[in-house]
């Protein structure tokens, strides 16, 4: 669901060099992917918001509790 910031910037740093060799067509069509993906994540986080409204102050610590052992999970993973 999110982009994590190296790789957004990365895009960038592409797209200003596409810039500057002359690329304008390439750094519009970064833009729009840039745009498409900042829509879809806008979109995840009206949706998200609307499901936690609906949850009582227990249900929403323990969804907290859930994405923080999942985020806990994933980086054990990643440095095992």
């Amino acid at each position: 669901m999110e982009k994590s910031e190296p790789e957004g910037t990365a895009r960038r740093l592409r797209a200003s060099n596409s810039i500057k060799k002359g690329g304008t067509h390439m750094a519009a069509a970064t833009f729009e992917m840039d745009n498409k993906e900042l829509k879809k994540q806008t979109e995840d986080i009206e949706e998200m918001i609307s499901l936690l409204k609906q949850l009582t102050s227990g249900e929403k610590r323990e969804v907290k509790g859930i994405m923080i052992g999942l985020q806990m999970a994933k980086q054990a993973g990643l440095t095992a």
